[in-house]
């Protein structure tokens, strides 16, 4: 694929979001009319994905402290990081 040489991007962070959600919205509904049982994790994966999470928060930490990434970058990744380790200790929410 070429890079583009010109022009802006029409997806903006906020459409990004916006489809995310709809695609979301439209996966679990579907799933509720057909009477599926929506997947739950088992303990393995939640402490997988919970490891790569702490992980990644300690590495933001750390490159924050470093002055390596600007604070008000970093806050973005750790609020994701940490709403991201809520949903996976507390899948059941």
């Amino acid at each position: 694929m070429k890079e583009r040489s010109g022009g802006v991007s029409s997806i903006s962070a906020g459409k990004s979001i916006y489809y995310m959600i709809k695609v979301s919205l439209a996966i679990l509904i579907e799933s509720i009319r057909k009477g599926e049982k929506i997947m739950t994790m088992n303990i393995k994966a939640q402490i997988i994905i919970s490891i790569i999470i702490i992980w990644g928060i300690v590495y933001i930490i750390n490159m924050v402290r470093k002055k390596a990434l600007e604070l008000r970058y970093s806050l973005t990744w750790l609020g994701v990081g940490i709403c991201i380790l809520i949903l996976t200790l507390f899948h059941k929410l």
